[in-house]
């Protein structure tokens, strides 16, 4: 069976349910990402498999937005920083 794929608990079919990493969890706005897979084993076999890869998509996308606000934040530190050493307070 997939790593992210459980039977639901009546056993009557099977669940996508994967954690969502804390440092993400503020982007995402969820704890986990949790989709019926129906019944038939093959077919949520594959949309298991689909599922991982879309949200390894969203998990990546969200650290990238985590980078590049530390990058900006940084660069407008930077700026501040150069501005008041041009312009001392009096």
């Amino acid at each position: 069976m997939p790593q992210f794929m459980f039977k639901n608990p009546a056993g009557t079919g099977y669940l996508f349910r994967r954690g969502v990493p804390h440092d993400v969890r503020d982007i995402i706005h969820k704890r986990e990402f949790k989709k019926s897979l129906g019944g038939d084993f093959k077919a949520a076999c594959r949309e298991c498999n689909r599922l991982a890869v879309e949200t390894d998509k969203q998990i990546e996308a969200a650290r990238e937005a985590i980078r590049t606000r530390q990058v900006r934040i940084y660069e407008l530190l930077r700026q501040l920083d150069c501005n008041q050493r041009r312009h001392p307070p009096s």
